[in-house]
């Protein structure tokens, strides 16, 4: 240990000049850094102590929820296998709303976390939802969900959406690939919902985050993790009480990939949504087949079993680079956004 200690710390300019010369360029200003969706990933980090963060970001529960999409081919069947298997949440078309007595026939209901996406806000299936859950033997404090309504949708059924504290009715949603445009368009979704909560027409615990992840891990994380950063600064913004914010990841299989090369990107993707402190992880198989599904599942609970990051708040938290590149997402989707509403 002593024979360590004589090394001297590099400087930064002496640390730049040794890359410069590993990579036969003048100056370290010379290296074009890569840019995913967006962000540019500079691979050659000095680490700083302001890069890195004492206090890892508060998610409500690290061990994240397993989910399998199944959108409108769910049947029974392969509802009750899966569940067997071990998944926790199923995601659903709310299409299916007039069939969910049966399709949900022999499930107990404050076991999994349904998850309902709407492609509009249909009185019909919106009331057929929440009278499946009144009719449950289950109190409605214990039902657990999330839901994509709009902002007209939940003032028109206010007060039985009350009822039910820990169902996510209102879901801001990623709509671009780049990173910095998504976070800045989920900002201007979550500003409008908590002047629902400043109106007392819902409950600040009653909104979620859906982000889609991929196989990239560096800006993946850091998006999921600006998003929180975000979620705190709206907060702050809206004078509420800090409360987690609930983050979904979806992960859905991409068109070129053959199951075996999805089975692949989305482990990459898993774990990505992992170390972004998801508290909900959805995968769409792309398949009718249920044995794909059961396979997306496996991979999150070998995760579980052997990583054991559930029991880890913010894997990445002190991460240099990981840090950076939080911080720098945080602040120009914030500036992006706030340009939109002044």
């Amino acid at each position: 240990m002593d024979a360590l200690r004589e090394f001297e710390t590099p400087t930064e300019d002496s640390w730049k000049k040794l890359i410069s010369k590993s990579l036969k360029i003048n100056d370290l200003t010379e290296f074009q850094a890569k840019a995913v969706h967006g962000l540019k990933i500079n691979p050659f980090h000095f680490p700083k102590p302001e890069d890195s963060s004492n206090n890892p970001l508060q998610s409500g529960d690290s061990n994240w929820k397993i989910g399998i999409n199944l959108g409108e081919s769910a049947n029974n069947q392969n509802i009750i296998s899966l569940l067997k298997n071990g998944v926790e949440s199923i995601g659903l078309s709310a299409n299916v709303a007039s069939n969910l007595p049966k399709l949900l026939d022999g499930v107990y209901s404050d076991m999994i976390y349904h998850d309902f996406t709407f492609v509009d806000d249909s009185d019909s299936d919106i009331e057929q939802i929440l009278q499946y859950f009144k009719a449950s033997d289950v109190s409605n404090s214990m039902l657990m969900a999330g839901m994509n309504l709009t902002v007209n949708g939940v003032i028109d059924h206010q007060e039985e959406i009350q009822a039910f504290s820990r169902v996510h009715f209102l879901t801001a949603k990623s709509k671009a690939n780049n990173f910095v445009e998504s976070l800045a368009s989920m900002c201007a979704q979550i500003h409008g919902y908590l002047k629902l909560v400043a109106l007392s027409k819902i409950n600040v615990s009653q909104i979620r985050a859906e982000v889609k992840v991929s196989h990239h891990l560096p800006t993946n994380v850091s998006m999921m993790r600006a998003l929180r950063v975000l979620w705190a600064n709206l907060l702050s913004l809206h004078e509420i009480d800090f409360h987690p914010l609930f983050v979904k990841a979806l992960i859905v299989k991409e068109t070129s990939h053959d199951d075996d090369m999805a089975l692949i990107a989305n482990t990459n993707a898993i774990i990505n949504s992992i170390l972004g402190t998801a508290n909900l992880i959805h995968v769409d198989a792309g398949s009718n087949d249920i044995n794909m599904s059961r396979l997306n599942s496996n991979i999150q609970h070998i995760l579980k079993m052997e990583s054991r990051t559930e029991h880890i708040a913010d894997p990445l938290a002190g991460s240099y680079s990981i840090e950076s590149m939080t911080k720098e997402l945080a602040k120009e989707a914030w500036e992006n956004f706030k340009n939109h509403i002044v």
